[in-house]
């Protein structure tokens, strides 16, 4: 009975609190509130399948957004056009190819993966070898991903007949190109700096975007988060509009208190880890 009492109090407190000062209720609560940390985007592995998928994740949240207020209905749009695919034909450097689709592997690279196999064609001469690059015979379908500057095969079987070529450039100390099919997976700009301008948008384990969005709705601020992300049901995208002033005070307020392992600001991270795809 008397928990229960002390429970009521805490309600009718709390409840005044949110409606008289919410920005001041928020700013502590932020403060003190457990986060988690959340584990790498993207883990050392060469099995490309295990890495976090920007372009799946931004259309899926714009799927889980849709028909919401017309506040979000800008960055429904802007997440749906975020990520593009450029296709081109060039050449790749085997060494550059840093993991593969559909290869169970726990190496981090295929350079590593190659070294680590004892029964891989050895050539008996630097012509026999460039023969057998000629010879290859295969254009490989290639991703590069500019927002964070990772390579890697699209086609495990065609990964594990070029294992042989990166052993040997190892080894050599050569450069071996293969002819490729690259698809440039870039962030476009425009949407991007749109959705940093209205926006605030963060990476987080997705308990804590539970958790914020439960406060931020209970103090009548406007927030939203996903359903966890591609993939990664154990992360969410967190958002809040940054055209409220007491918003901003708590954010800053919760962005002072965390570590960058616990919430990362990831438009901010998206404009900052761009690696250009370049041909040499």
């Amino acid at each position: 009975m008397q928990a229960t009492l002390i429970e009521r109090i805490d309600s009718v407190v709390i409840s005044l609190l949110t409606r008289l000062a919410p920005t001041w209720y928020a700013g502590q609560i932020v403060r003190q509130i457990p986060m988690p940390e959340y584990p790498a985007l993207n883990p050392l592995s060469c099995n490309a399948d295990d890495w976090f998928n920007l372009r799946s994740s931004a259309n899926d949240a714009a799927n889980q957004f849709q028909g919401v207020q017309p506040l979000w209905q800008p960055l429904v749009k802007d997440l749906g056009h975020l990520v593009i695919g450029k296709h081109i034909k060039r050449h790749v450097s085997v060494q550059k190819l840093i993991g593969a689709s559909g290869i169970p592997s726990d190496f981090s690279t295929l350079p590593e993966m190659a070294q680590a196999q004892s029964d891989l064609e050895e050539y008996e001469s630097e012509d026999a070898f460039d023969l057998a690059v000629r010879e290859f015979g295969h254009s490989i379908p290639v991703t590069h991903r500019e927002w964070d500057g990772r390579m890697y095969c699209e086609n495990a079987e065609l990964t594990t007949a070029l294992l042989p070529f990166i052993q040997h450039a190892i080894r050599k100390q050569r450069d071996i190109t293969i002819p490729a099919n690259f698809t440039i997976e870039a962030v476009k700009s425009e949407p991007l700096e749109r959705i940093r301008s209205r926006y605030w948008w963060f990476l987080m384990h997705r308990d804590s975007a539970d958790a914020l969005v439960e406060l931020f709705q209970q103090c009548g601020f406007p927030a939203l988060q996903t359903q966890g992300l591609a993939g990664r049901p154990d992360l969410a995208w967190f958002f809040a509009s940054k055209q409220h002033p007491r918003v901003n005070k708590v954010v800053l307020e919760l962005m002072s208190h965390h570590r960058s392992s616990q919430l990362t600001e990831f438009g901010r991270y998206l404009s900052t880890h761009r690696r250009k795809f370049r041909n040499n």
